[in-house]
């Protein structure tokens, strides 16, 4: 079985695995300042635990944008969809490539997990950018158009899942 990156070298998946995992870091670095001032007043939670893809109800979405309008958060909120969207994309990339770096190390069962993780880990990107672009079209005022619940939350379990099994893959490997 070929892995997602048939055409680089042993060499240049190492470097790309670097390079991909220190921009992921320094993403999520930015996201986390940013986020650090979006609070939803009301409740006083950070935005960061107020996932507006998974609206338990549509009013605590509709409170919290209309809350960062009101306060000029609005250009803050957006600006932190965007290193989101970008985030959804990397972080399955590192994952992906350390599976692959990591089934080069196994073999037999070991290599063909690694190498199907590989794939797998990279269904997470559409799902990101498709729960990005529900947030932003909240962020624009179309509360009501967002995913559903359900849907989201059936979304959030799948990523949650991949990525849960991709590291536990990882740590495996590392320490047979």
């Amino acid at each position: 079985m070929n892995h997602p990156y048939f055409w680089l070298s042993i060499e240049r998946l190492g470097t790309a695995f670097v390079w991909s995992g220190v921009l992921a870091a320094v993403l999520m670095l930015f996201r986390q300042i940013i986020a650090r001032k979006l609070k939803v007043r009301h409740s006083g939670v950070p935005s960061r635990v107020v996932y507006l893809d998974i609206p338990w109800s549509l009013q605590k979405t509709e409170a919290a944008v209309r809350e960062w309008k009101e306060t000029g958060l609005e250009q803050r909120a957006l600006l932190k969809n965007r290193l989101d969207s970008f985030f959804h994309i990397l972080y399955p990339l590192v994952l992906s490539l350390a599976c692959v770096q990591a089934a080069f190390q196994e073999e037999g069962a070991m290599r063909t997990t690694g190498l199907v993780l590989s794939w797998l880990i990279l269904i997470c990107i559409p799902i990101g950018v498709l729960r990005s672009r529900a947030v932003l079209r909240m962020l624009q005022g179309n509360c009501r158009s967002a995913i559903s619940p359900l849907g989201s939350a059936l979304l959030r379990s799948i990523v949650f899942l991949l990525t849960l099994i991709s590291l536990l893959y990882i740590v495996l490997s590392l320490s047979l």
